[in-house]
């Protein structure tokens, strides 16, 4: 498997651009030298791109079709750039100059691929136990605000799409998905393919998952969020999210969190004389969750 260590593939964050308008991008499996110039002109006269997945071999080939340079006219003593071209069937692939951040792209795509199986989707576990946002002033965020405030969720995203791997460790991996998320628009001329779950853990213990892919918005995975206990947060004010939650004596911050979430999602709740538990149901004449904490 071919793998970019994060320096070389960072190297060449400033440079990286998208194969020219022209340039069909073709990707062949397992293909050697032979297979991707027929790959190329199987796709007919242009200038085409033949990428490998496999071991991130890529070529680049101006195909013509109807002549043949090998074949010049009688008298010529030039058989390439002087002579003039007869009439051949099929189409032909003469190699064409490469960028180097394409070869990069491709590089990154293998790593992915190979890291992955040839599945595409990868899952990494991301710290944000002491990231700071601007615009969120407030305490250290936790899952609770993100399903329920709007913005810090999308300053969050933002930040999860941008520079999020830099926290999930030093493996090839997670190198090569960042420099695709960093060159969306290169790497979306090669495949849609690549996806990733972000598995973010705040600084309470509280968790999300977030899928990124290059070319897209970071997407919070609905019904991911848990808190500090490792119980459901309800991310909409729906039917199927009605439920109970138990909570010990020295977890009643989370549940104020819980009942904090489900008021600002458009709940009920109405509280008892002890904090222990809260019971959940859907009440389809005010369309909303109505929930009661009482002891348990």
């Amino acid at each position: 498997m071919l793998a970019l260590s994060r320096n070389t593939l960072f190297a060449f964050l400033a440079s990286a651009s998208a194969p020219a308008l022209a340039d069909t991008v073709v990707e062949c499996r397992g293909c050697d030298l032979q297979a991707m110039s027929a790959a190329a002109t199987h796709h007919g006269a242009g200038m085409v791109v033949v990428w490998n997945p496999v071991d991130a071999a890529i070529h680049r080939y101006e195909v013509r079709c109807g002549v043949n340079p090998s074949f010049p006219t009688a008298g010529s003593t030039d058989d390439r750039k002087e002579a003039t071209t007869i009439a051949a069937p099929g189409c032909f692939a003469e190699e064409a100059d490469l960028a180097a951040d394409l070869a990069a792209i491709a590089a990154a795509l293998s790593t992915v691929y190979n890291g992955t199986s040839g599945t595409w989707f990868a899952r990494f576990d991301v710290e944000a136990r002491h990231w700071t946002l601007p615009g969120w002033t407030q305490r250290a965020p936790t899952a609770n605000d993100y399903v329920s405030d709007a913005n810090l969720r999308a300053m969050l995203n933002d930040r999860l799409r941008k520079g999020a791997l830099a926290h999930a460790g030093e493996a090839p991996l997670a190198g090569a998905f960042a420099y695709l998320l960093a060159h969306a628009d290169a790497a979306a001329a090669f495949t849609d393919k690549p996806r990733a779950a972000l598995d973010v853990t705040f600084t309470n213990g509280s968790k999300v998952r977030v899928d990124v892919q290059p070319g897209g918005p970071a997407q919070y995975v609905e019904g991911s969020a848990r808190d500090e206990t490792g119980q459901f947060v309800p991310d909409a004010n729906a039917a199927n999210y009605a439920g109970s939650w138990h909570y010990d004596g020295d977890q009643h911050l989370a549940l104020e969190r819980l009942v904090h979430t489900i008021e600002g999602l458009g709940g009920k709740v109405v509280r008892g004389d002890t904090d222990a538990s809260l019971r959940c149901v859907w009440n389809r004449a005010d369309a909303r969750l109505a929930c009661k904490v009482k002891p348990q």
